[in-house]
């Protein structure tokens, strides 16, 4: 689905020559994209089944409902498991793109523009509050240099700040939903709440310190991935209707998941 928009290319804004904000030295990533996604959706597959696994052998035989795919038997932390996580993807992927729309169409400069682009005229600021629309880049060129110009027009907002709160936040009420009234285990939430707000806070922190986003775009990138967490658990998966771990509080028999032929027991 970026194919078309990555073709095209960020818009064009210009800049003041003056704007220091835009001259921050190029640095590499602290944190790659891919590794946090591979971090946060292997992170988050564990934490679900764990948790599922652990309802499931500590519920007893009146709570548990059972699921049936052609003839055989499938355990319900099995399907709870399949379907908290395809909905974590769900609002993952509707996140993501939600992020790059803004990034295309926004084009705002990333703080180290200038070192990556150094745009003739206006890399040597002769005039002062001058606003340049018209400029060449004259850094050197190559296929992989063109990427990292066309990454440089796209800093609002910052997609890394956005998938670390959209998984602290997804997590932290997915477990809030799941064990808040489980004894001991109710003890241990705030701090593995607290935990995953302090991850999301660090790889945010890091786009600052990497010189990839102003602090408003990452800023604005945590309020939406707050958002899209809280979103995607409570209306999208409707997590919140359930108890006992196992069965709905609106369908006492169970519900129905993936499609008709897998459902819970007659």
């Amino acid at each position: 689905c970026f194919i078309i928009p990555e073709k095209i290319g960020p818009y064009q804004r210009g800049f003041y020559c003056d704007d220091e904000s835009l001259r921050m030295e190029t640095k590499a990533n602290s944190v790659l994209a891919k590794d946090l996604f591979l971090a946060t959706v292997s992170l988050s597959f564990l934490t679900i089944f764990i948790c599922e696994s652990y309802l499931y052998l500590g519920s007893t035989v009146d709570t548990i409902v059972h699921y049936r795919w052609f003839n055989f038997n499938i355990p319900s932390f099995i399907v709870n498991t399949a379907k908290f996580y395809g909905f974590y993807h769900v609002g993952f992927i509707v996140q993501i793109i939600f992020n790059q729309i803004p990034k295309y169409f926004v084009g705002r400069l990333r703080p180290h523009f200038m070192d990556v682009c150094r745009p003739i005229p206006g890399y040597v600021c002769e005039t002062p509050n001058q606003y340049i629309t018209n400029y060449t880049c004259v850094a050197a060129r190559s296929p992989r240099h063109d990427h990292y110009l066309m990454e440089a027009r796209m800093s609002f907002f910052s997609g890394h700040s956005a998938s670390s709160f959209y998984f602290a936040v997804f997590l932290s009420l997915y477990l809030q939903s799941r064990f808040a009234t489980r004894g001991i285990l109710a003890r241990w939430l705030p701090k593995l709440q607290i935990a995953l707000v302090i991850f999301g806070l660090m790889v945010s922190y890091t786009r600052h310190l990497d010189n990839f986003h102003h602090p408003s775009d990452i800023l604005i990138g945590i309020v939406y991935g707050i958002i899209m967490g809280y979103v995607t658990v409570k209306y999208i998966m409707g997590l919140f209707i359930y108890k006992d771990g196992h069965v709905a509080v609106e369908n006492p028999e169970g519900i129905r998941v993936f499609a008709n032929f897998v459902r819970p027991e007659e």
